[in-house]
C-alpha cells in the first residue's frame, strides 16, 4: 500500500488579537506516504500542511506541531474572533482534488483488504471534516505560556501523537 488514509482530531485554544480566546476543535484528513526515504504526512483538510519525519509518528508529530502554529497564527493574525473563524474556516475547508481522490482510492484500498503495517483504531464511518470554534473573553489566568505563541516554542511530547490517529477503513 503507498499511500494510508488517516482521521486526525485536534483541540487547542490560541490567543486572538483583541484578546479573545479561541477554542478550536477539528477533525480533519491526512494522506501518509512514504516517498525519497522519508514518510509524508499531507493534509487533505486542510491542504496547506504537509511534514515529513523518518517514521510515521515523527512525521504525524511535526504535522500537528505546523497544525498547531496554524491554529496561533490565525488567531494572532485575527482582529476578532469573527475574523479568526472566517479566515481559518476558509483554511481549514481548502483542499485539493487530487489529494482527495488520493485519499478516497487509498481508503478504498482498505476496505477491499489491503491493510496497512500501522498499529491505529479503524475508523469505519464516513467522517466529514469537522471544525468548530468557541471563545470566551480570556482572564488576567489565562495570560500564561502555551496559551500563546509558537507550538514549537511550546514543550509538547508528540511521539505518541500518531496513536491519536484513525486509520480511514
Amino acid at each position: 500500500m503507498r499511500a494510508i488514509p488517516l482521521y486526525f482530531d485536534l483541540r487547542e485554544e490560541a490567543r486572538g488579537g483583541d484578546g479573545f480566546l479561541a477554542t478550536v476543535r477539528l477533525r480533519g484528513r491526512i494522506l501518509c506516504e512514504p516517498e525519497d526515504g522519508a514518510i509524508w504526512m499531507s493534509g487533505v483538510n486542510p491542504v496547506g500542511i504537509a511534514q515529513y519525519g523518518d517514521t510515521p509518528a515523527a512525521a504525524y508529530g511535526e504535522f500537528r506541531s505546523a497544525l498547531l502554529d496554524a491554529v496561533h497564527d490565525f488567531a494572532g493574525w485575527a482582529g476578532s474572533l469573527d475574523e479568526f473563524r472566517r479566515e481559518f474556516e476558509a483554511f481549514f475547508r481548502n483542499t485539493s482534488g487530487n489529494l482527495e481522490r488520493e485519499w478516497l482510492a487509498a481508503r478504498q484500498e482498505i476496505r477491499s483488504g489491503k491493510v496497512p503495517k500501522l498499529d491505529l483504531r479503524r475508523e469505519t464511518d464516513d467522517l466529514e471534516p469537522l471544525l468548530e470554534v468557541s471563545s470566551r473573553r480570556a482572564r488576567a489566568a489565562d495570560r500564561r505560556p502555551g496559551i500563546h505563541g509558537s507550538a514549537k516554542s511550546r514543550v509538547r511530547d508528540l511521539s505518541g501523537a500518531l496513536a491519536q490517529a484513525r486509520l480511514a477503513a
